[in-house]
């Protein structure tokens, strides 16, 4: 459970350092590598936190499963919030926001899945 916790606050920390850097005045492709970090930090603090709590919880579950699932249950959020963003734009940048979620959140998010679905498989053969 320490390394969770450990895992947890560190892509924390990671967020808001990588937030802060994102806001400065920087040229678009930092700015858009920033972004995909900050999603990708987000997205396992998010997991990592989940898998926290079931650890402290002492569930038998797998961590790696409940890892999976939280990111599954964030993209499907994910493509909703795109959804209804992208079916209600009307002029101008309506609808960016759905943009930025289907261009940046779910590849990280599918990436971070597949991370987890890799390290399972890895930690199952030892």
């Amino acid at each position: 459970m320490k390394k969770r916790l450990i895992a947890t606050i560190t892509c924390f920390i990671t967020t808001l350092i990588l937030w802060g850097v994102w806001h400065m005045k920087i040229n678009d492709l930092t700015a858009m590598v920033l972004l995909y970090g900050i999603t990708l930090s987000a997205v396992c603090f998010v997991c990592f936190g989940v898998t926290t709590l079931f650890a402290w919880k002492k569930s038998d579950i797998s961590p790696y499963w409940i890892f999976g699932v939280t990111d599954v249950l964030l993209g499907g959020v994910a493509a909703v919030i795109a959804y209804f963003d992208f079916h209600n734009a009307k002029e101008g940048f309506d609808g960016i926001l759905g943009a930025m979620i289907l261009v940046v959140g779910v590849p990280v998010m599918l990436f971070v899945l597949i991370g987890d679905y890799i390290v399972s498989k890895i930690m199952e053969n030892r």
